[in-house]
């Protein structure tokens, strides 16, 4: 899981994304997309985690 969390990290840095998702939101997406489930959020760091990764996620505020 660790390794998926820096290699998550290193993904939105090389994209511009220095000031990212905090350790936490990745692990949640980390453990989503091991068990392939979707984050449901409303949170736009998980929208950001989603461009660099296979994690699914939906946004709860949007119809």
């Amino acid at each position: 899981m660790a390794a998926a969390v820096d290699a998550d990290k290193r993904a939105q840095v090389d994209l511009g994304q220095h000031k990212g998702p905090s350790v936490v939101d990745l692990l949640v997406a980390a453990t989503a997309e091991a068990w392939g489930l979707t984050v449901l959020h409303v949170d736009a760091d998980f929208e950001t985690i989603a461009r660099v990764t296979s994690v699914r996620t939906l946004r709860a505020d949007k119809p």
